[in-house]
This record gives structure tokens, sequence and C-alpha cells, in this order.
């Protein structure tokens, strides 16, 4: 069972009227923007919106909060400018941070927010959750830009 903003593969594949390999594959090129959850794709439905009327997709991702005992919680706001960044790689680093937020659970939700200029050839990204969530953002784009697989 899904919620109405999350589809499966096999969902996205019934409206389209189309086979799930398919959409898995679509997933796999990058056409379609997914969440791996578990052993899952999940879709929201702004991005198969924007999958089925070739628009850009809102890159925004937001995990519900879940129940917490009271207590201190401490947040963090990250953010991270790329300059000087072509079509494909912004598109790759947001569909990493998509998959990577996918499945999270924690006091504090983590919500990243990417903002796309392809006139100016930038990049926004703007973490906010817990520190220690922030942190394996942070490491994670680090790892992208520095690993020496980014173009």
């Amino acid at each position: 069972m899904t919620t109405a903003n999350f589809l499966s593969a096999e969902e996205v594949a019934d409206e389209l009227g189309l086979h799930v390999r398919t959409i898995r594959a679509y997933i796999r090129d990058g056409r379609l923007r997914a969440a791996r959850v578990g052993k899952q794709y999940r879709i929201t439905r702004p991005d198969l919106a924007a999958f089925v009327t070739g628009s850009e997709p809102n890159p925004t991702v937001q995990l519900p909060a879940p129940q917490t005992e009271a207590g201190l919680t401490a947040h963090s706001t990250v953010v991270i400018d790329f300059d000087n960044i072509g079509v494909n790689d912004s598109d790759r680093i947001i569909t990493v941070l998509n998959g990577a937020v996918g499945g999270r659970s924690g006091a504090t939700p983590l919500r990243l927010t990417a903002v796309p200029d392809r006139t100016r050839r930038s990049l926004k990204v703007i973490a906010q959750g817990g520190i220690s969530d922030t942190a394996e953002i942070l490491a994670l784009l680090r790892d992208i830009t520095e690993g020496g697989n980014f173009s």
C-alpha cells in the first residue's frame, strides 16, 4: 500500500499503460525521477507529472516528521552552491540526493531543496534537518564532487 503522494513503479506502469520494466528503465536512465526505498522505487506525483508533460520537475523532497518524545533537538540548515555546472551533472546530483533521502527516519525530518538554474549553469542545494543528517548530505556531496567522477 502506498500513500497518495508516492507511487510504486507498478502503479506508474498501470497509470501510463506501460510495462513495469519500461518504467524501471526510465528510472535507471534518469528520465523519471524516483527514490529507492528498500528494494522498490517510489515516484512522487509531481515527478510523474513532470515526466509526462516533459516539464522541469519540482526538486523538493520533504519527509513527514516522525512522532518523537519531548526533549532537546538540534536542527541545521546548510546551503551548497554549485557554479559552472552542466545540466547532466545537476540532474545527477538531484537524483542522488533524492535517493539518499528515501527511507530515512529520525527525530528531525530531512528536507532537501534543489534549485537548478540552467541559464546561469548553477545549482543551489538546501539541506535542513538534524545535524548528523545534514552532515551526511555534505559528505555525500563532497564524495560526488571530489571523487573524480564528476565532469
